[in-house]
């Protein structure tokens, strides 16, 4: 596969506007950022691009409440959805029966609807003192500074027909 071509970009502001769990970034006037892109930080995955300015892009955490992030569990290799809480912690949802998330299980992208391309480092999972699985992001969502913009050449985000194809036959 081609290496996916970047854009290295410095975090401005931890803009919410529309969103609780949003970063602004600063990039330059000549980018080439479009929607839907993939940020990551030097750990793993930060979330995607929401929107596009002349010299800013918004980039919605993979925490916040409107993330939906298809992912697989790498002991098990089940599919879920991550979902984001605003809390520090997005929660797992949506596995197949009988392969219910282990502590301390590994979780990465899944390429399911061409949203994401597959095995890109999420976090690990963690049960809540009420038994619920959570993930503890891999990403230092807390102290970011730079992030990259990662063009993949997908379509997911862009071509929702294309999206619901891919989904066709897969039950979460």
């Amino acid at each position: 596969d081609p290496a996916p071509s970047y854009v290295t970009a410095r975090v401005v502001a931890d803009a919410g506007g529309v969103y609780a769990k949003a970063v602004l970034l600063s990039v330059g006037p000549n980018h080439s950022i479009r929607k839907g892109e993939i940020a990551l930080d030097e750990r793993g995955l930060v979330g995607r691009v929401t929107e596009v300015g002349a010299r800013t892009a918004r980039v919605l955490l993979l925490t916040d409440l409107n993330s939906r992030i298809p992912v697989i569990l790498e002991h098990s290799h089940a599919h879920a959805i991550l979902l984001g809480t605003n809390g520090p912690r997005p929660r797992l949802m949506f596995w197949p029966e009988g392969s219910a998330p282990r502590e301390g299980e590994q979780v990465v992208t899944s390429a399911e609807a061409g949203a994401f391309p597959a095995d890109l480092p999420v976090g690990t999972v963690h049960y809540t003192s009420s038994n619920v699985p959570e993930v503890v992001p891999t990403a230092m969502l807390d102290r970011l500074e730079i992030v990259r913009i990662f063009d993949y050449g997908l379509t997911g985000v862009d071509d929702p027909e294309a999206a619901a194809r891919a989904m066709q036959g897969r039950a979460y």
